[in-house]
């Protein structure tokens, strides 16, 4: 039996947005996303997708952009869990997110002002960053407790961690704070990531 999970983004914000999707370790770029649903293919088998959302302004390849992050790890064939969602800033934020699905909570981050960092297109870079000049994004953050590079908290981390208290503000975040709640399992694995959602970042 094969188990079919979907991706479905929609993208109510008033731009374009450029997303990426890396699956197994391989990129996919899809055309600028207008403000209307989009459905990515079907995905049969495991898989892990990464969802990086870049405002218009961010395509450039420079290691001090912003990236929005909805990370959703599918695994078919399991009717208890189906899917494992969270959102993550290690990267910055571009645009408001929300990450949901059938039997499981409603992530959103939306980070209205206040950027310690600020980037281009009225983004924040990395919580890792101290500036904007010497950011090398998620890879500026000190070894956290596990020995990842990048797995420790970075000097803006704090800001972050308060105005997305359930997105990722570093990558051993939840060792070092497992009562954070920074992802949830989904009974199904039909995902809706939205974009620009109206909504105020979640306090689960």
């Amino acid at each position: 039996m094969v188990s079919a999970s979907s991706l479905k983004i929609n993208n109510k914000c008033d731009q374009y947005v450029a997303p990426s999707q890396c699956t197994s370790g391989q990129l996919t770029l899809f055309p600028h996303l207008a403000p209307s649903p989009f459905k990515s293919p079907s995905q049969a088998g495991p898989s892990l997708m990464s969802l990086f959302l870049l405002a218009k302004l961010l395509a450039a390849t420079r290691a001090n952009k912003a990236m929005s992050r909805a990370e959703v790890n599918f695994t078919p064939g399991n009717s208890a869990v189906a899917a494992f969602i969270n959102l993550s800033n290690m990267f910055g934020y571009s645009v408001a997110t929300e990450l949901t699905g059938s039997g499981c909570a409603d992530y959103v981050c939306n980070i209205a002002s206040g950027c310690p960092v600020s980037g281009p297109g009225g983004s924040c870079v990395s919580p890792c960053c101290k500036d904007f000049d010497s950011c090398q994004g998620a890879s500026s953050c000190p070894a956290g407790g596990r020995g990842d590079v990048g797995g420790g908290p970075g000097p803006q981390a704090n800001f972050y961690k308060g105005a997305c208290p359930n997105s990722y503000a570093w990558g051993d975040q939840d060792s070092d704070e497992p009562t954070q709640n920074l992802g949830g399992y989904c009974k199904g694995d039909d995902i809706e990531v939205t974009l620009c959602p109206g909504k105020p970042s979640s306090k689960l």
